[in-house]
């Protein structure tokens, strides 16, 4: 997909469809009160039908495309727009695009190279973050930073996000299986041969949800193998326009999996899930690897979409081992739970309803927030490089989640969880709410399976 710099003077920029997308557009506004920044600022520019002709003003060369940089930059890329629209409108697809070009006409900062072009695309430089992150946390120095007063040397958004981050295993505990074993002593391997995608950054932050989506998949009858020659997903490098990064980072992932024969290829983080379906769309134009796309994105499987089609019924909620010291007390009622889905899950892949029908089994008092399908603020890094628009967006969300009176939010991503951690930290109500992945609230009632007595056990490269 060629893509062209604007000269000194506006000219028509972009790729083919990058206009014609634009054209699809009816001018209905049907997106405007689905928007979360458009309901923040009031702003047509700050709306989805907004950009949309900002965009079409760039390609026809009415505007340089560095004119609407603020306004790309400013978008979420939820894609709560794309699932109201009437015309069917890819929003997202269009969004890719222009920031694709408008990545051409600017140089990468340092933080990007080191971002893009290092760390995320090299399983070695994540698994140094996460021993670096642990020894952090483990020594102390993250406890002096705090009761010193050094942390503020951080911007105030980071500093806050540092709170609220989750304890990391060390490096010696953050391995997986190479293969778990379905279920059962005479499962044997009759059931779905499955891979799993553990990511990068939710294999730090989040490997205990890792593992129990492995415990879950096991106990639905499936065998699980963790390739070990995964890496990033590129969702983060396509969001941020580096296309051609995302498309040699999808290549070496579909080579990775495609060698195994397996009947799924499954994730469970919104975002990641959402980039695994679009590699067929991003390698459209390679004739070398469109085909191998498309059979390797018929596998691929958010966790949630894959138990509810094996009609996998998760154990019962239990109280959590360390709450449950005193055998003679009462067992508590099942807790009042909701759930924040991830907008990259319920709007980018059309899984809206999985999530919740596996919560609702476990027998628990489900209460659905008011607008759960608006977005959180997280919207991958965008709480990091927009922490002022993220914040009155999470402000929102957290008056609904507050109204349910839950003690339980449930998330389907990790960006998601790390963001409404933040938010009840905000709200007061730490110790109060917890914040839970999907698989580690379902896996509450499954028993601990011996990681130590599976041979093969590894680093995964995503961690």
């Amino acid at each position: 997909m060629n893509v062209h710099r604007p000269a000194a003077t506006a000219a028509p920029v972009g790729p083919a469809n990058f206009a014609q997308e634009s054209l699809n557009c009816i001018r209905c506004g049907f997106c405007l009160p689905t928007c979360p920044t458009y309901i923040e600022t009031g702003k047509e520019s700050a709306s989805p039908r907004g950009r949309i002709a900002l965009v079409k003003a760039a390609a026809d060369g009415l505007l340089p495309l560095t004119d609407i940089q603020e306004q790309l930059d400013l978008c979420l890329g939820c894609l709560n727009c794309v699932t109201v629209c009437p015309a069917g409108v890819q929003y997202g697809h269009l969004l890719e695009d222009a920031r694709e070009a408008l990545a051409e006409t600017r140089p990468r900062t340092w933080l990007e190279k080191a971002a893009f072009d290092w760390v995320l695309p090299r399983p070695g430089m994540m698994r140094l973050m996460g021993a670096l992150l642990w020894f952090y946390q483990a020594s102390g120095l993250r406890a002096l930073a705090h009761k010193t007063g050094l942390i503020k040397v951080l911007p105030p958004h980071l500093a806050e996000m540092d709170r609220v981050l989750p304890r990391v295993p060390p490096p010696w505990r953050r391995r997986h299986p190479r293969v778990t074993p379905a279920a059962g002593e005479d499962a044997g391997d009759r059931g779905p041969r499955v891979a799993f995608f553990t990511g990068c950054v939710m294999d730090v932050l989040f490997w205990e949800a890792n593992r129990d989506s492995i415990q879950l998949l096991a106990d639905a009858g499936c065998t699980v193998t963790v390739v070990p020659e995964q890496g990033c997903c590129s969702a983060l490098h396509a969001h941020a326009g580096h296309k051609e990064q995302a498309r040699e980072l999808a290549r070496r992932n579909i080579a990775a999996f495609e060698a195994g024969q397996f009947d799924y290829i499954v994730n469970s983080i919104g975002g990641c899930g959402a980039a695994l379906k679009d590699y067929a769309r991003w390698l459209a134009d390679d004739p070398a690897w469109h085909g191998r796309a498309q059979t390797f994105v018929a596998k691929v499987r958010d966790l949630s979409e894959l138990l509810a089609e094996l009609g996998y019924e998760p154990p019962a909620w239990v109280r959590e081992p360390a709450r449950a010291q005193d055998e003679a007390a009462a067992a508590p009622a099942p807790p009042r739970v909701t759930m924040q889905p991830s907008c990259h899950l319920y709007h980018g892949q059309g899984v809206r309803t999985a999530p919740a029908d596996l919560i609702r089994r476990t027998g628990v008092e489900y209460c659905e927030m008011a607008q759960a399908e608006r977005c959180c603020g997280s919207a991958g890094i965008y709480n990091l490089t927009q922490p002022d628009m993220a914040g009155k967006v999470l402000e929102r969300k957290m008056q609904h989640a507050k109204a349910t009176g839950a003690q339980v939010i449930v998330t389907t991503n990790p960006g998601c969880q790390l963001q409404m951690r933040l938010g009840v930290e905000r709200a007061g109500l730490a110790g109060q709410v917890e914040v839970l992945h999907v698989a580690e609230f379902l896996a509450r009632g499954l028993p601990r399976r011996d990681a130590s007595r599976d041979k093969g056990s590894i680093g995964t490269k995503g961690a």
